[in-house]
């Protein structure tokens, strides 16, 4: 019943939101809501909405998500069918203003949008479906981003008429329906990426996570800072700043030597941001002032490090929402060590080689 209102809601709702038709592909959602709806003589009387809809998951700044078509099936009880079949209702008919939020990048916003009731006969006993089918506009986001469109409370205007089409003893009422807490009110998630017509954004982050050096079979704990622009095509370019580490690697398998490593990007990381999916890559150099067993130092210095630069790929594990962060995974090749010491050599096969991983989880800064 309040569906109709509710996706309808959905394109009036977003601020800065333009509307316009437009086709996309869309994925099936659904919903159902407990509500509990004040009834005249009745009190509050449970209320199930049932909501069906093709939204998509995906769309693009500055491109049109299409009109939203919803069909919904509200159950009404049998005490509340009973109430109204015993003051002569034959048919109700009526309308509904449902309330939606949607959690757009550009801010929450909160609709209200009338929709029409199919007119439905009341059965002899029992309680009874009423259908509503309704369309929203199609809407244009204006910031990447996750957008969620979550349903809220509806307020029916209800008019039960006798056989012969007059008013029942009821007359036009109106019963305020609320959701029932403790239930998810999402009927849909949208990831907005960056596309044409847009402003870029400017995001800053901290970074924690972990690296497995394969050769070694140790992880390496990593933290640092991440100032990422995004800009209106999805391009990202992002200065990274990672701290001093430290990690214990086997060398010969067993002797657990701990290094001192300080990776530094050589430049900017660069890629795309669409629909969610993050892609990138950067030029990190790995720089080891010390390497110590057991206290005792075995080589390392203001000069050690890798004899190129790791070439690094970065891929979003899940959707990466800029404004909200989110799980990045990369890959990556150690080159051969130098000017770490006599045992340079020793060390360096110890640690170096393909197969590197990276783990890390990119988190907003606390403004």
């Amino acid at each position: 019943m309040r569906v109709k209102s509710i996706l309808a809601a959905t394109g009036l709702a977003l601020a800065g939101l333009t509307v316009c038709g437009g086709p996309a592909s869309a994925d099936p959602v659904s919903l159902t809501l407990r509500y509990q709806c004040q009834f005249p003589l009745l009190g509050p009387q449970l209320v199930t909405v049932s909501m069906k809809s093709d939204v998509p998951k995906q769309a693009e700044v500055g491109s049109f998500l299409p009109p939203i078509v919803v069909d919904a099936v509200a159950q009404v009880g049998a005490k509340s069918a009973q109430g109204l079949r015993e003051v002569g209702t034959v048919t109700l008919e009526g309308t509904a203003g449902a309330k939606a939020t949607v959690a757009a990048p550009q801010g929450d916003v909160e609709v209200k949008v009338p929709t029409t009731l199919e007119k439905t006969e009341l059965p002899a006993s029992g309680g009874f479906a009423v259908n509503a089918h309704g369309k929203s506009p199609a809407i244009k986001f204006s910031k990447p981003g996750t957008a969620k469109i979550n349903v809220g409370d509806l307020l029916l205007t209800l008019t039960p008429r006798l056989s012969d089409g007059t008013l029942s003893g009821l007359d036009t009422f109106e019963s305020e329906c609320t959701v029932e807490p403790g239930q998810d009110p999402t009927l849909a998630t949208v990831q907005i990426g960056g596309g044409g017509g847009g402003t870029g954004s400017h995001h800053d982050y901290d970074v924690k996570g972990t690296s497995l050096i394969k050769a070694a079979g140790g992880n390496l704990p990593i933290t640092g800072a991440a100032q990422a622009d995004l800009d209106a095509a999805g391009a990202f370019t992002a200065a990274l700043a990672l701290d001093q580490t430290k990690g214990t690697f086997k060398v010969f398998g067993f002797l657990p030597v701990e290094a001192t490593v300080r990776p530094e990007a050589q430049d900017k990381a660069t890629g795309t941001l669409k629909g969610g999916a993050l892609t990138g890559r950067v030029s990190i150099l790995t720089r080891l002032s010390s390497f110590t067993l057991f206290g005792l130092p075995l080589g390392g210095g203001d000069k050690c490090q890798t004899t190129t630069p790791s070439e690094v790929t970065l891929t979003s594990e899940g959707a990466f929402d800029a404004a909200a962060g989110g799980r990045i995974k990369g890959g990556y090749d150690l080159a051969a060590l130098k000017d770490c010491g006599p045992l340079t050599g020793l060390l360096g096969s110890s640690i170096t080689g393909p197969g590197n991983t990276l783990d890390l989880q990119l988190t907003p800064k606390a403004k």
